[in-house]
């Protein structure tokens, strides 16, 4: 009719560009691809894609070997147990002259009674006695060792010596445990051989004083020759306790 404006005509998509719905049997990936998420990256900000081989290491600050514990676990660490502090090598140089003062003496009397009965039998000082007691005598202070140094490691891990300074000897694998038997008297066995070379008492013996001072250029484990053989190491008895208390 005159004077009336056409109908507007509704605007349609051009044939064949209807957009398409995602479908529901498209893979999950494509879903997720096709609805932007509440967690993508903000516009602008291009997202790193990780590597082949996965994201890179944490990096670790390296470790200073001098502040390492000298011997034993790193302290806080409850599955492998405090630290094991080492003897002061004085202290262990002091605690084996105890002992040797404490054998002599123990020696002194049977090794006194085999010359005394050398005497009887040969005033006259027969050459053939008298090597039978010097023998003897070399025996004699040998057991002794063995027996005084063996038989108290065995029971408490520590001499008459060591247990007046605080020290104590344990194994170094694994750290801290308790000497066997055999290796306790092992131990005390490395001894003898030092003096009964030159037949002079075990602080003066070259082989014996060599065995003693080797824990002074020993720089990890303070250890001397005997403790190499067996496989062990001294400790400072009473810091070990304080620290066990928590100390």
């Amino acid at each position: 009719m005159p004077g009336e404006e056409p109908p507007l005509r509704e605007e349609h998509e051009p044939p064949g560009e209807v957009p398409a719905a995602p479908s529901e049997h498209a893979p999950p990936a494509e879903q997720a691809s096709a609805a932007p998420g509440p967690s993508g990256p903000p516009p602008g900000e291009a997202q790193a894609a990780p590597g082949p081989y996965g994201p890179p290491p944490a990096y670790r600050p390296p470790v200073d070997p001098a502040a390492a514990p000298p011997y034993g676990p790193v302290p806080g660490d409850q599955a492998s147990g405090p630290v094991l502090p080492l003897a002061h090598r004085g202290k262990r140089l002091l605690a084996r002259m105890i002992d040797a003062v404490l054998m002599m003496a123990v020696a002194a009397v049977p090794v006194a009674l085999v010359w005394v009965w050398v005497g009887y039998l040969a005033p006259d000082g027969d050459s053939g006695l008298a090597a039978i007691g010097a023998v003897g005598s070399v025996l004699i202070v040998t057991m002794v060792i063995v027996l005084y140094e063996g038989a108290q490691l065995a029971a408490w891990g520590k001499t008459l010596g060591k247990r007046w300074l605080g020290l104590r000897v344990v194994r170094a694998t694994p750290p801290g445990a308790p000497l066997s038997p055999g290796k306790a008297y092992l131990r005390a066995a490395v001894y003898p051989p030092g003096f009964a070379v030159l037949q002079v008492v075990p602080m003066v013996g070259l082989l014996s004083m060599l065995n003693v001072l080797w824990q002074f250029w020993d720089p990890a484990l303070h250890q001397c020759l005997h403790d190499k053989v067996v496989g062990t190491v001294v400790i400072d008895d009473r810091a070990t306790r304080r620290a066990l208390a928590g100390g």
